[in-house]
This record gives C-alpha cells, structure tokens and sequence, in this order.
C-alpha cells in the first residue's frame, strides 16, 4: 500500500452491525409469517365446523319435521379432520316450531366450541 491511498471497504464493526440489522429483519419476518399461517389454519378450522354445523343442522330437519326436544351429540369428519358436535333442541316462541343451537368443537370434551349456529324446524 502507498502512502496517500486509502484502502476501501467496510470495517469489522460495520459489517457486524449490518448483519445485526438484517437478523433482527429476518427475525420480524419469520414472526409475521409465522401468525399469518396461524391465522389461516384458524380461519380454515373455522370454515370446516360451520360446514359440519349446516350439515347437522340439516340433518335434524331432513330426519323429523319437528324434531323432539333434548340433546344429541355426535361427531363428523369434514376436509380431513374429526369435528364433535352437541346440538339442543328446544321450544321456540312460536308453537311448532323447535329452536335448534348447534355447538362444533375439535376437542371431544366439546369444550372450545369454534362455532355456534342456531336454527328452526318444525310447523306452526
């Protein structure tokens, strides 16, 4: 090296401190990519227990034209995985008509229902 020139490039420290910066930008981004995929496997779990909860809902009515008051549970396998459900049937305000609360779950205990739909059968 000559006396008068500079040598270029960046220092130890400025490396290290880029790569500092750009860990801490992966990092962010696997998080965020992380709850956007947890998101959707929620949204598609969602999505198949209210498919299970018509599909009884429509079952009570197609079975009974006005279905008998009390509980039924059952289970039913829908895009791949098992879903438990409980529905209560009960009077309605109307005469004839049953008011039908359907609760789905993925646990078998049934106790973190992911939706609820509530229905009518019957004839007034």
């Amino acid at each position: 090296m000559t006396v008068g020139h500079r040598q270029r490039g960046f220092s130890l420290l400025e490396v290290l401190v880029a790569l500092a910066v750009l860990a801490l930008a992966l990092f962010a981004l696997s998080r965020s990519a992380s709850v956007t995929v947890q998101a959707a496997a929620h949204r598609e779990e969602a999505l198949l227990a209210s498919l299970v909860a018509g599909n009884v809902l429509a079952e009570i009515r197609l079975s009974e034209v006005s279905p008998a008051p009390g509980r039924r549970e059952g289970q039913q396998r829908q895009g791949g995985r098992e879903f438990y459900w409980r529905a209560s049937i009960t009077d309605s305000d109307v005469p004839g008509i049953r008011r039908i609360d359907i609760a789905v779950a993925v646990d078998p205990a049934r106790d973190d229902s992911r939706v609820r739909l509530t229905g009518f059968a019957g004839q007034p």
